[in-house]
């Protein structure tokens, strides 16, 4: 065998590796780095319903068959958990009575031609239970391009495993005082139990969108009904803000993923002091596309290395 020929396939095979990843859900970071989300392997780089996505004000569907939401949290002891990326809160005391929940009714689930949004199947069960949430920085979801300072996700999940999402995007001004009541605890290097949280201290709003989409980190399992609150008087302070970064420097949202054809609806109206923007989604595509067509050139590249070795 030519070795220049040997190495050729052993670099492209490397590179395939570095580009797709193992798809296990570990190992993962935010760098530009072999383990950042440029080279997050499975569905991450192959799925067509990927999270998060930017959010235009142009491409939004008004659904008339929307309703508000229907959550019913009351105050819950949790678990506050601190790890290099990441501030995350769960139910502490007993998992079997979570934060609340979070009703969608049927008619929220279809369009207005009565048809299931984008072909997903829904079970039956439309009640989710809160169990958990936790945050990035800066936000994962934008909104007409616009990012935020911190984004939190609301994880609710039913009994068939399926997930909704609930997703605030804090924009900088007053202090919050949900965020306060556990913000003193960002020192911590270990979990803190027993921590009281309200959750009806956040103003939810009554203005959404509703999309279709999935896990936001490795596996990026698409199973995820997301909401995205439109809510532009949910704030955080200059110092709240300072804080987070000082324990969490390092950036931990996923790029802005291509919408690929799905339909976004929103509920009520969309914020006028929200930046608009003349651009469509379509037109901003995400890196992970490209990752896409990467690794197809390197498959090629392994295809005609090997057709050489055995022609020689």
């Amino acid at each position: 065998m030519s070795r220049t020929i040997l190495v050729t396939i052993c670099a492209a095979i490397f590179l395939v590796q570095v580009v797709y990843g193992d798809g296990t859900g570990t190992g993962f970071d935010y760098s530009e780095g072999p383990h950042g989300p440029e080279h997050w392997g499975g569905i991450c780089l192959t799925g067509t319903r990927q999270s998060p996505i930017d959010i235009v004000k142009s491409d939004i569907v008004a659904e008339n068959s929307l309703e508000p939401l229907k959550t019913q949290y009351v105050p819950d002891d949790a678990s506050i958990t601190r790890n290099p990326t990441n501030l995350q809160l769960e139910v502490q005391a007993d998992p079997k009575i979570p934060f609340g929940t979070l009703t969608l009714q049927k008619d929220q689930l279809l369009d207005n031609s009565g048809q299931r949004l984008d072909g997903v199947v829904f079970d039956p069960n439309t009640t989710y239970t809160l169990g958990k949430f936790h945050f990035h920085a800066p936000s994962e979801h934008t909104i007409n391009g616009q990012s935020f300072p911190l984004e939190m996700h609301l994880v609710h999940s039913n009994t068939a495993g399926t997930k909704t999402v609930i997703g605030i995007l804090f924009k900088e001004g007053a202090e919050n005082e949900f965020l306060a009541e556990f913000w003193n605890f960002l020192p911590n290097l270990t979990t803190t139990p027993n921590t009281t949280i309200d959750l009806s201290k956040l103003p939810l709003g009554s203005s959404y969108a509703r999309y279709e989409g999935s896990l936001t980190t490795p596996n990026c399992s698409e199973t995820v009904h997301w909401i995205v609150l439109l809510n532009d008087k949910i704030t955080m302070s200059t110092a709240q803000i300072a804080a987070y970064k000082k324990y969490f420097p390092n950036a931990n949202n996923r790029p802005i993923q291509p919408l690929n054809g799905r339909k976004v609806v929103m509920y009520g109206t969309f914020p006028s002091n929200f930046v608009d923007s003349s651009s469509s989604s379509s037109a901003r595509t995400s890196k992970a596309a490209s990752s896409f067509w990467i690794g197809l050139l390197l498959s090629g590249l392994i295809y005609n290395s090997i057709k050489s070795l055995f022609t020689l």
